[in-house]
């Protein structure tokens, strides 16, 4: 009898941790168990927990919590236009109730402002601006008013809660913010958990001139963020920040990539022997990047991937 051979990826040790946490809170979710979910998120959050790769445990759990409504409303989108008697309300009134009975809770706030922001980053899409639809453009932003709504309701309180940092710079969208409140926002999240290198890669995407910055405000803020997260990182946080700067331009840097290139590369590679997942690092040819799935990305990368810009800019990704 012949037998049946099925090829399977071999995962690495860092996507079981990961698929773990994510997989957790999901079931939690499923099951109702609200207190329990809380509990673990806050308790990661408050350790800066990190899997093997560097991803922050608190923000994957806060995925797997949002995952059932967040990849129903992708699914119903992936042609930009529902049908017509799809419940695309059901899943995020289910979470809204939830935030009704725990309205002072900061986990369920962001679990519910992030889901409101992935499903707004779905009705729009990737395209240019003047191919979104006006229904598109306007459930984009009403889900992006509600979860800015939802934050400001904190009032940053907890101060020490990285998740609800990294939530607030999720909520950075259209042309409203200036390069210095964008950098401050970067700078209280990096300075919370310096340990976490996504937000070093987000930073620097958001100060390119394409969304709030330039390339002098980058170098500044890559540089400031280095000698801040000196400890931890030395030269890598230069070289983080800057990576995506090489991946959507190539204009010179004046060195700046150069020089910390290759102290920063054996930083990171002698850091920790897991490989750091291709979602937390670009490649450095812009039409080389990886796309990684909704379902693999940690949330602050889901909100700010490669998106183009309101203003009509298009990326190829």
């Amino acid at each position: 009898m012949n037998n049946l051979s099925i090829p399977c990826p071999d995962t690495t040790r860092e996507e079981r941790v990961r698929d773990a946490h994510q997989n957790r809170a999901l079931r939690l979710v499923r099951q109702d168990d609200w207190g329990k979910l809380i509990t673990l998120i806050t308790t990661a959050d408050r350790d800066r927990s990190l899997t093997p790769g560097g991803m922050c445990v608190a923000e994957l759990m806060a995925f797997g919590a949002r995952a059932d409504v967040v990849l129903a409303i992708e699914h119903a989108l992936l042609d930009r236009v529902p049908e017509k008697d799809a419940p695309m309300m059901r899943g995020i009134e289910a979470l809204e109730y939830v935030l009704e009975d725990y309205p002072s809770n900061y986990v369920i706030g962001c679990i519910v402002a992030q889901a409101h922001i992935d499903i707004a980053w779905s009705w729009r899409g990737i395209g240019w601006d003047v191919e979104i639809a006006p229904r598109n453009r306007e459930a984009f932003e009403a889900h992006f008013a509600r979860a800015r709504d939802i934050i400001a309701s904190f009032e940053g309180v907890p101060a020490e809660s990285a998740l609800l940092a990294s939530t607030a710079c999720a909520l950075l969208r259209g042309e409203n913010y200036s390069t210095e409140a964008v950098a401050d926002r970067y700078e209280s999240l990096i300075d919370l958990n310096s340990k976490n290198i996504a937000p070093f890669r987000a930073l620097g995407t958001h100060m390119l001139p394409l969304w709030y910055g330039s390339y002098a405000a980058l170098e500044l803020e890559a540089r400031c963020t280095a000698i801040r997260s000196q400890s931890e990182w030395g030269a890598a946080a230069t070289l983080g920040s800057c990576l995506t700067r090489s991946a959507w331009t190539t204009k010179p840097a004046h060195g700046l990539i150069s020089n910390s290139s290759s102290k920063g590369c054996a930083t990171l590679s002698n850091a920790d022997p897991t490989p750091i997942p291709s979602t937390c690092w670009p490649r450095i040819a812009p039409t080389r990047w990886v796309k990684p799935t909704l379902a693999t990305m940690p949330p602050i990368i889901h909100a700010l991937k490669l998106r183009p810009a309101l203003t009509g800019s298009y990326v190829n990704t």
